[in-house]
């Protein structure tokens, strides 16, 4: 289908939302030739500013939507196919007007593969210009995302190139899926498609980065196409699993595997992927890989070539790698013969008793980097050593993330430490703003924490009254579910006189039913 549309005129078509609202298009404009979009243009002019509405990360409902299933709302494309035939005859505001709020109220996502099936296969007389010319229109005026992603999917039935649009709006995540498809759609050869998208896929790195790849990887690739996707091209920010598979295969990971040789970057990005291919998840793992076991023993072999290699990353993965054989394949793993279990095996075992490996995990419990920090003190637990003394050092010093761990021991003594040092970091008393319906996580560190620690409180009675105090106090549900939890847990001997006082104080205002009728059954309890 093709269209002479002249897009220096203008056409009026009534605006049917508030027109001091800026559109989506003049917002990414000045970023349209960034590498990336900054942070600040990653929320869209449109975001709801409601702190307590659940919302998704951007692409997430269609990026879910796609890998996990949806339903289809034909009758919702016959609707609006209808009306965009009765817009290009005679556009008026009430037309328009249904079309948008239709267009707005629905997940693209769920229509938009029926409407762009009829649209070239209208059997009435419809000016096919019109129906560009006011689409287009949408696309670089409209203000809400539902419409962009509509109209990027619309003009994508065309022949019309409209790559510079299309590039723009797919650097925002949310667009990238309904880009991706439009540019494949409208340039001419595969060249250019595969040139196109791989410039896209770079320019995003969330549910955009997964979506495009994903359709990258049906079109015949070059070389250096296929060297991004294992460098680079898996890596996003929601999880490596939704691509390692793929970039694996498109790759051809098992034949740069049978090079005498691979540097040093290579090979941390394919530890990378092989790591999430055993993980697993939401796509294809490790067992639909035919060759994952010879890839797994190539790789191992490749490191072996390197004494030099001092990467805990590495070391990590290979651990993995190992006790993912040794504990996980059986003989019903399709692909995975003992004979080259074995030599796996072997061969993480060489790699992982290498000297200079527990030297260098210690030099870098003392390192001023939490993630780098963190990976060693994991790495310090699995060689069997308490990595617990070094966790408490580095909170203690560094105030960092290592509260979640740190719990996790059976030690009261420990877990009292581990009490009194959040309490020296942090100001839990000020949470304590009276009971709401918040079901959230809460605007700062502070909840977070008490969060983590509540958790496990059930485990020792008697110990962080101070904080169950604070807790039952919470505007968090969490937080007053979780004391509660914990109480529960205590002989009911032990209730000190404050914990009888907070539960029938907070009964009397407390704003949710289920934690009401605990609490209510709790006071029962104290009055038998």
């Amino acid at each position: 289908m093709t269209t002479n549309l002249n897009t220096t005129t203008e056409q009026p078509f009534p605006i049917v939302w508030d027109n001091n609202r800026i559109s989506i298009y003049h917002f990414l404009l000045p970023y349209q030739n960034a590498d990336k979009l900054p942070e600040i243009a990653e929320t869209l002019p449109d975001e709801s500013l409601d702190n307590n509405e659940f919302k998704w990360a951007d692409g997430a409902m269609d990026g879910v939507i796609n890998h996990h299933g949806a339903s289809t709302e034909q009758n919702c494309a016959e609707n609006m196919l209808m009306l965009l035939q009765q817009i290009t005859i005679q556009p008026n505001q009430s037309n328009i007007e249904q079309l948008y709020n239709l267009v707005t109220t629905e997940r693209t996502l769920s229509f938009i593969d029926d409407l762009a099936e009829a649209i070239p296969n209208i059997d009435v007389d419809v000016d096919f210009d019109k129906l560009y010319e006011f689409v287009y229109w949408l696309a670089i005026n409209s203000p809400d995302r539902e419409i962009i992603k509509f109209s990027i999917a619309i003009l994508g039935c065309f022949t019309t190139e409209q790559t510079e649009l299309f590039m723009l709006f797919g650097m925002h995540n949310e667009f990238s899926l309904y880009s991706a498809i439009a540019l494949e759609n409208t340039l001419s050869f595969e060249n250019d498609i595969e040139n196109t998208l791989m410039k896209l896929a770079q320019k995003v790195d969330g549910w955009g980065r997964i979506q495009i790849v994903e359709r990258l990887t049906n079109y015949p690739l070059s070389s250096a196409s296929k060297d991004w996707l294992l460098r680079a091209g898996y890596q996003n920010s929601i999880m490596n699993e939704y691509l390692a598979y793929t970039c694996a295969v498109a790759g051809e990971l098992d034949k740069v595997l049978e090079q005498e040789s691979i540097d040093n970057e290579l090979i941390s990005s394919i530890g990378e992927i092989l790591e999430a291919l055993i993980n697993g998840g939401p796509a294809e793992d490790i067992y639909c890989y035919d060759v994952g076991a010879q890839i797994c023993a190539n790789y191992l072999t490749h490191l072996l070539k390197q004494p030099n290699l001092v990467d805990l990353n590495i070391l990590r993965t290979v651990k993995l790698i190992h006790n993912f054989v040794a504990e996980e394949v059986d003989e019903n793993t399709p692909n995975w013969q003992e004979q080259i279990k074995d030599e796996i095996i072997e061969k993480a075992n060489q790699f992982i008793q290498q000297d200079k490996w527990l030297e260098l995990i210690e030099e870098n419990l003392t390192a001023n980097n939490e993630n780098q920090f963190s990976l060693a003190a994991e790495l310090y637990s699995q060689y069997g050593f308490d990595a617990w003394p070094a966790r408490f050092e580095y909170q203690k010093k560094y105030n960092g993330d290592q509260w979640n761990d740190l719990m996790q021991s059976d030690s009261i003594s420990r877990i009292q430490q581990v009490i009194q040092l959040a309490n020296q970091q942090y100001d839990f008393a000020k949470l304590a703003t009276g009971p709401t319906l918040d079901d959230g996580f809460g605007e700062d560190d502070a909840h977070y924490i008490l969060l983590l620690i509540l958790q496990e409180l059930n485990r020792f009675p008697e110990v962080g009254e101070d904080l169950l105090l604070i807790a039952l106090k919470s505007p968090l549900i969490r937080h007053r579910t979780m004391a509660l939890n914990a109480i529960k847990t205590w002989d009911r001997s032990l209730w000190s006189d404050n914990i009888k006082t907070a539960i029938q104080e907070l009964v009397i205002i407390e704003p949710d039913d289920e934690i009401k009728e605990d609490l209510t059954a709790l006071i029962a309890e104290m009055n038998d």
